[in-house]
């Protein structure tokens, strides 16, 4: 019952042009993740990624975090980057915070590490804090 009105809020929330337009922040990582399968589009992605980051995120994607889940946030914080020339660095600092996520940067396809480096290039090129910057490339890349 309760993935079925999350679900029928995301869906009402789009045709509704609303300032919310996503469900509420969600209390566990199940809720955090039904939505987020839910969600189709890349926009709507990016905009649950920034909603969340008030959880505070990496709370949210806990252990149950997967190499998947990491590869698709990379493609999305990029394109987002590349069209928005909107910084990944708060997302990206959240993801490092997850205790797993080095070895989850291991099984990420050759593509997915590309996308990570070029968020990287990004942040460098576009005067994001340095040190900032520096710690979460130290999480990221071995």
């Amino acid at each position: 019952m309760e993935a079925e009105s999350s679900t029928t809020a995301v869906q009402q929330s789009r045709t509704s042009g609303t300032e919310n337009s996503f469900p509420p922040i969600p209390s566990n990582s199940v809720k955090f993740y039904h939505t987020w399968i839910n969600l189709k589009t890349v926009e709507d992605k990016y905009q649950y990624l920034q909603t969340t980051l008030k959880a505070p995120l990496h709370k949210l994607l806990g252990e149950s975090m997967s190499s998947d889940f990491l590869g698709d946030v990379f493609h999305i914080l990029l394109h987002f980057c590349e069209h928005q020339k909107a910084s990944p660095l708060a997302v990206l600092r959240e993801v490092t915070q997850v205790s797993n996520v080095g070895l989850l940067v291991l099984m990420l396809s050759e593509k997915e590490k590309y996308d990570m480096l070029q968020l990287f290039d990004f942040m460098d090129a576009n005067g994001d804090d340095v040190a900032e910057v520096r710690a979460v490339k130290s999480c990221l890349i071995y």
